[in-house]
């Protein structure tokens, strides 16, 4: 006969199939260890963010408060630390941040100066090109403020590989920096133009063969399980409620609710280190160039499929199959992860 476990039970039974307590705890704490390493790990890319800044400004007085007196010096997407040559690596200048030091970072100077020769200013290439930012002005964006004219379009002081030079040339910027005040209508229409200037784009699929079968096989795989779960262990009672599982409603409610959480805390885990992950570093700066991408191409997510964009998980599915089944994956620990699954792919 069936049985319908109080909800909490079945909360309490996820991570263990033989109900023994021993197991339970092992389980709780991998689970407990993976948030631990995780945050540590997020946590450390802070840190680290943190001493880079620190770095260049115990090199010299210079360099102190650089961030206020420049204006958009942390809104480069690719860039963490504008001064150095290497893109975050503590190491020389590159030649903005050589011009930086000359200056004493006198943003006066600084903006009509050309540090990198690619026939663009530094505050065009740093959204100043009237060069109007004033230092300890008032902090938020707006055109009334005669602070820097954009946010957005914008492109490395010190790199001239990395300009936008062919879209700030197709008129970018204000008529004249003659007036008294920016023109907030033409501001309005430029930045419209440039947030949906790629929106008609064709789709473009630039993962390798290789790595497109892979996921195609991950996918499968995936699918091959989940369905084995339907048909032989009763996962498909499980998720019908009008059909007879061990479950009661309550119990089927409270993991949907669970696999939520957990993988809305995994995913908010996930974007602040990418968020933070410097681009230079082995693997993980790959990722991370990736995620930030859309700082650059706002609608850069719209051009490409759902599938597409989904599919990066599917290469992380069979390892966690793998874990199930050495685990001996208790049922409601199955129907946890088919819900994660779930969650995994709406979030998207």
């Amino acid at each position: 006969p069936t049985t319908q476990p109080h909800a909490l039970h079945d909360l309490a039974m996820l991570f263990t199939a033989d109900k023994c307590q021993s197991a339970q705890r092992v389980k709780l704490h991998a689970l407990a260890a993976y948030f631990a390493t995780a945050l540590v790990l997020a946590l450390g890319l802070v840190v680290e963010h943190q001493l880079r800044r620190t770095y260049w400004s115990n090199r010299h007085s210079s360099f102190v408060g650089r961030a206020e007196v420049i204006p958009n010096f942390r809104h480069i997407w690719f860039a963490h630390e504008l001064v150095d040559a290497n893109n975050g690596r503590i190491s020389l200048l590159n030649i903005f941040g050589a011009d930086v030091f000359v200056t004493s970072a006198n943003w006066s100077k600084l903006c009509w100066m050309d540090s990198d020769d690619d026939n663009l200013t530094n505050g065009a290439e740093l959204g100043d090109p009237c060069c109007r930012f004033q230092p300890n002005a008032d902090s938020s964006f707006n055109l009334e403020s005669n602070r820097e004219y954009r946010r957005w379009l914008l492109s490395h002081p010190g790199k001239p590989e990395e300009s936008n030079a062919s879209q700030i040339a197709r008129q970018q910027e204000p008529i004249s920096c003659s007036e008294e005040n920016y023109d907030a209508e033409r501001y309005d229409e430029q930045f419209r133009a440039f947030y949906f200037d790629r929106l008609d784009e064709p789709d473009r699929n630039d993962s390798p063969l290789l790595l497109a079968i892979v996921k195609v096989i991950a996918l499968t795989a995936l699918s091959l399980q989940v369905a084995y779960w339907m048909t032989q262990q009763g996962m498909a009672e499980d998720l019908c409620p009008w059909l007879p599982s061990i479950f009661s409603v309550k119990s089927r409610i409270a993991i949907i609710v669970a696999a939520f959480l957990y993988m809305d805390l995994s995913s908010g885990i996930i974007h602040l280190i990418l968020d933070y992950a410097p681009q230079f570093l082995p693997g993980l700066g790959e990722l991370s160039k990736g995620f930030q991408y859309h700082h650059h191409d706002p609608t850069a997510i719209l051009r490409i499929s759902w599938y597409q964009y989904v599919s990066h998980m599917h290469l992380l599915a069979p390892a966690i199959m793998v874990l199930l089944y050495v685990g001996n994956a208790s049922r409601s620990l199955r129907l946890f992860w088919f819900w994660n699954f779930v969650w995994a792919h709406l979030f998207q």
